[in-house]
């Protein structure tokens, strides 16, 4: 029976219909981690599928999930030719192929390329340090194209985030280098890469990207990327939580330490910052937000005011009894007499009107009465 399933498979594994997609991984995960033997001829007929897959710009979320959930159930059976090199040889191909004849892959599909290399490495901790060692090597060697620059700091991230890489000499000095490169979207993937291994090693890491922070006004802008992704990664968990409660003080107060930088779009990120960081420790932390409103400077005004908008999500949260009984003072803003801090007020009532869920509803709803 499962033979003839198996026949049925391949086809059903494509971009043009990713809920289908992900159910037919989602069962072949199963069958391979319950019936190995009936996975004999993956290598020839359903693998090659799942790789052309993994190279769509569409892929994402569930689709996702389960490709990187398949990959991990497939490691772990220790299949002849479907090994960590094997595997890894596969999926990265395409990224190093500099044939002429070979064809460029969408730049999205180099984070899911990462990704699925995370996945094997997790299952592979044996294997990790030589692969980092090579991504490392790739990036620091001069004849490396920006794509493969772009992956290895895109994989070292994906990597850094559940394995400490803090063995690796000064990988984050490696990693900062690339800062000043040319290409803006080399730039993006280190700021995302050095956020994400701070995530592995939060204690050694942490402290050296609040100092770059400080130090480094020209890297600024990509450093608070970083710490937003630190901030988003470990508040996506638990554990993560408790870990970065230890280190809210000292973020926070380096944001307001720059809620005042005269670029606006290193005060947009700071005020995302502090916004995601709210979400952390809502109890003590949106008092200050507050209390800051009625600061003498209209550009802190204006970075405390934008941060309220990123403690609101479509779906429920802790913070939203505390919003409620303070977003008036938030909102009075719209009288502020520096047009700036007054308009951001405006769009956080637009977004309010966005929200999907009943319970942000009436929270808007209480806005407007405050209001009036």
């Amino acid at each position: 029976m499962l033979a003839d399933v198996m026949k049925e498979m391949p086809p059903l594994i494509n971009e043009n219909d990713l809920h289908i997609s992900q159910l037919t991984l989602s069962l072949l995960t199963t069958i391979s981690r319950g019936h190995k033997h009936s996975i004999s001829n993956i290598h020839s007929d359903i693998l090659p599928q799942i790789l052309v897959l993994v190279q769509s710009p569409l892929l994402q979320g569930g689709a996702l999930n389960a490709v990187l959930e398949f990959f991990r159930a497939l490691i772990a059976l220790n299949l002849p030719k479907l090994g960590f090199r094997d595997l890894l040889q596969m999926l990265i191909m395409p990224v190093y192929d500099t044939r002429p004849s070979s064809g460029s892959i969408h730049r999205q599909a180099y984070h899911s390329i990462a990704r699925c290399v995370a996945a094997l490495t997790e299952m592979s901790p044996l294997e990790a340090s030589s692969i980092v060692s090579q991504f490392v090597s790739d990036i620091k060697n001069p004849k490396s194209t920006e794509h493969i620059v772009l992956f290895s700091l895109l994989a070292l991230g994906e990597i850094g985030k559940n394995i400490d890489l803090s063995p690796h000499g000064d990988i984050q000095n490696v990693i900062l280098e690339c800062f000043s490169s040319p290409n803006e979207e080399v730039k993006s993937a280190a700021s995302y890469a050095l956020g994400n291994v701070s995530v592995g090693n939060l204690p050694k890491f942490l402290p050296f990207v609040l100092q770059e922070i400080e130090n480094q006004p020209k890297r600024q802008y990509l450093l608070l990327h970083s710490l937003k992704e630190i901030i988003n990664c470990e508040s996506s968990s638990t554990s993560g939580l408790e870990i970065l409660k230890s280190y809210v003080k000292t973020i926070w107060t380096m944001l307001f330490h720059n809620c005042e930088c005269p670029e606006e779009g290193t005060r947009n990120v700071v005020s995302e910052c502090m916004g995601k960081l709210t979400l952390v420790d809502p109890q003590n932390l949106i008092g200050s937000l507050r209390q800051h409103l009625n600061d003498s400077s209209p550009l802190a005004r204006s970075t405390v005011v934008t941060a309220i908008k990123f403690t609101i999500s479509d779906q429920p949260q802790p913070i939203d009894p505390l919003l409620k009984m303070c977003i008036g003072d938030f909102l009075s803003t719209l009288q502020d007499e520096d047009l700036t801090v007054a308009t951001r007020s405006l769009g956080h009532i637009q977004l309010g009107c966005s929200q999907q869920t009943v319970a942000h509803q009436r929270l808007v709803g209480d806005c407007f009465t405050t209001l009036v």
